[in-house]
């Protein structure tokens, strides 16, 4: 794996010592709490900076967190809405049959009953809370526009192999026509 992938969002500030909450896309979310040698990449800009976690612990529902450097309000504010990236290889490599979702984008997904039958290419995945979805994007005959194929991520019962040398994965979905 090379490279940086996003693992979440700050949102917003959190208090007035310079902590900031985050989104994690992390499963579980406070996983995101791992690595300390974060990446921000600021919104609208090409800005980005090094930072590292000082601290950081679950509050309610989400994460919050002080980064060095970050010691009041008016500085963290600064941050809402950076996407949080840590080098790839950072991540511990997944268990068998399982993936980062940044693994599968820009795949191609085919029929399992029909190789010649091409859903689209992975586009990105949505957290439902009962199973992941994977968002597939295919242009359309009579338009050329992207059509959004919705795919629950099933493994065994809908997404039938997954090749990451080859970059196909076969599904067992009902393409809409």
């Amino acid at each position: 794996m090379q490279g940086y992938i996003t693992l979440g969002k700050i949102t917003t500030v959190y208090g007035v010592k310079g902590w900031v909450k985050v989104q994690s896309f992390t499963d579980p979310f406070d996983n995101i709490l791992d690595y300390r040698d974060w990446r921000l990449k600021r919104q609208g800009s090409q800005a980005i900076e090094d930072v590292v976690v000082v601290d950081g612990r679950r509050h309610n529902k989400s994460i919050v967190v002080q980064l060095q450097g970050y010691d009041d309000r008016e500085r963290a504010r600064s941050l809402a809405q950076a996407e949080i990236q840590v080098l790839a290889s950072a991540l511990p490599e997944p268990d068998e049959g399982e993936f980062y979702w940044h693994q599968l984008q820009g795949m191609t997904v085919i029929d399992v009953d029909d190789e010649q039958s091409v859903f689209g290419i992975v586009d990105s995945f949505l957290a439902t809370g009962a199973n992941d979805v994977m968002v597939v994007r295919a242009p359309t005959a009579r338009t050329g526009d992207d059509q959004e194929i919705l795919i629950p991520w099933l493994p065994e019962r809908v997404i039938k192999h997954v090749d990451l040398e080859a970059r196909v994965s076969e599904v067992d979905w009902q393409k809409p026509e």
